[in-house]
């Protein structure tokens, strides 16, 4: 009965009352406009679906984010701690590199100092025999001087490589600082 009425409300929507008196509207015509409301129902019941589901995706997707979140936040903490890993390993695998090469480098730098040291003595004994001149002396004490401050800075940079090594090992300590003042 319900489709009946649909349908005469259709057919008077859409027909005028000439096309009635002439017979126009047949059973085909009622058919037609049953189907075309069947369709519009559907189309309705769809939509009404489709809301539903994207109302329940929502739900379940914003669900899904919050549960991924935490795992996501778990991992980059976990990133987060073995790229501090890595770089402390990095950081005292340099330390350790530059206090033995400045080990290395202060013996060399003593070398140095002891070799000009002797060149001094060598060339002011040239000088008192005749064979140098004053600016060969001279320039054998510069540098005899060079290799000095050489090895200052060879010594310098040999400590700060020792604190750099406590710091990235952490020992360094008010103690160890105390015992570098110079006195």
């Amino acid at each position: 009965m319900y489709w009946l009425q649909m349908a005469h409300i259709c057919l008077s929507c859409h027909f005028t009352p000439d096309m009635a008196k002439t017979g126009a509207v047949t059973i085909t015509t009622i058919i037609y406009f049953m189907m075309l409301f069947l369709a519009l129902t559907l189309k309705v019941i769809i939509c009404s679906m489709a809301l539903t589901f994207l109302f329940h995706y929502s739900r379940v997707a914003a669900r899904f984010h919050n549960l991924m979140k935490q795992p996501i936040a778990v991992q980059a903490a976990k990133y987060s701690t073995m790229e501090a890993q890595r770089k402390a390993a990095t950081d005292t695998r340099s330390a350790w590199l530059s206090l033995t090469n400045g080990k290395a480098l202060i013996n060399a730098q003593k070398n140095a100092v002891e070799s000009s040291r002797e060149k001094v003595v060598s060339v002011q004994y040239g000088r008192e025999m005749g064979f140098r001149t004053v600016n060969d002396e001279l320039d054998a004490q510069q540098k005899y001087f060079s290799a000095l401050k050489d090895q200052a800075e060879a010594r310098f940079n040999y400590l700060n490589a020792l604190i750099n090594l406590a710091q990235s090992t952490g020992s360094l300590s008010i103690d160890m600082l105390n015992f570098f003042q110079c006195r």
